[in-house]
């Protein structure tokens, strides 16, 4: 009898925690560890500080994020491949980090995938991208809460070297970053890619061991600047981004309302770090223009009739290799092309 009455109010306590764990309270506050290994003068490292800060508050303490800078826990390549094992919750690396662990991840780099335009004016493509990549990140037990705008990469040449049409670019050597996606296209362009660190880049260009350099407007403005006066700027060919990842079994043991909080205040401040990188690429270009530097810029209508069409053999390969991704991509793209 005392047995039974024993198991009786054990599955009553069980029961009653049970409710009140569904209802969104926590018995204790919840530890999220967040990593980044760039310096704290970066921007994002106060973004993500502010982004701990804003949960913490949101959720009544419920969360408490502990936010380790400047690979004091881990290389952000190392923090994601330990996404799942309880070491950290949340880091936000340059994507070629998420594509060493996870190929498919390349989708991310192709040409014109990613638009200022849809990320900016359109929370649903946002949302329906989110979903598409942690499909893809899913094996991994990893999920993608948000897309962090970098930088738009430009093309710039040394004196003399002044393309203005893709089939000016055949023969160049450029140097470039990035995974295998763009290394196959330069390839389909008829451009010999060429990888060497960013600190040899303006000598390269001098000595005339590449004629250009794939780069960002502050990598040109603060690192080559008028070694390469002249710049082809390819709106939305390639925008570099940085992803919000967390540990989704993690992630999904939370209540659900601080799954929401989390979610909409990284959606709110990642509204406005869009517009942010793309004021800051502006200032940098405005910078170069003012040493007496040239932008020669394309529009959308020809990079899509005459670059895309080029790219086809690397988009044929990926598809190879990744079908269903491939595949998957393409939809979304479709759904939302004008």
């Amino acid at each position: 009898m005392r047995k039974n009455k024993l198991l009786w109010m054990t599955a009553t306590w069980v029961f009653i925690f049970s409710l009140v764990t569904a209802g969104g309270v926590l018995a204790a506050p919840v530890k999220m560890i967040i990593t980044h290994e760039i310096a704290l003068t970066h921007w994002k490292h106060p973004l993500m500080e502010k982004y701990g800060k804003l949960v913490e508050e949101r959720t009544k303490g419920r969360i408490k994020a502990e936010l380790y800078p400047a690979g004091q826990l881990y290389s952000d390549k190392n923090a994601v491949a330990a996404l799942g094992t309880g070491g950290v919750h949340m880091v936000w690396p340059v994507t070629v980090n998420v594509e060493s662990l996870v190929p498919a991840f390349a989708l991310m780099n192709f040409p014109m995938f990613i638009e200022d335009e849809l990320m900016l004016k359109n929370p649903q493509f946002k949302k329906d991208l989110r979903e598409m990549l942690s499909k893809v990140l899913a094996p991994k037990n990893i999920r993608l809460m948000g897309v962090l705008r970098t930088s738009e990469a430009l093309c710039i040449f040394r004196k003399g070297v002044t393309p203005k049409k893709v089939i000016d670019l055949k023969g160049l050597k450029i140097r470039t970053t990035g995974g295998l996606v763009w290394l196959d296209i330069y390839k389909s362009l008829g451009v010999t890619a060429v990888g060497m660190p960013a600190s040899e880049m303006a000598a390269a260009l001098a000595q005339g061991v590449i004629e250009g350099i794939h780069t960002s407007p502050a990598g040109w403005s603060q690192m080559v600047g008028m070694a390469a006066p002249y710049a082809l700027k390819q709106p939305d060919f390639y925008i570099a981004t940085y992803q919000a990842l967390v540990d989704d079994k993690w992630f999904r043991q939370l209540p659900q309302d601080i799954q929401e909080i989390m979610q909409g205040t990284l959606d709110e401040l990642l509204n406005l770090q869009w517009q942010e990188g793309m004021d800051q690429d502006e200032k940098e270009l405005k910078i170069m223009e003012k040493k007496g530097a040239k932008i020669h810029i394309l529009s959308k209508e020809e990079i899509k009739k005459e670059w895309i069409p080029l790219c086809k053999p690397a988009f044929e390969n990926f598809s190879k290799r990744f079908p269903e991704a491939y595949k998957e991509a393409l939809a979304l793209k479709a759904k939302y092309e004008k």
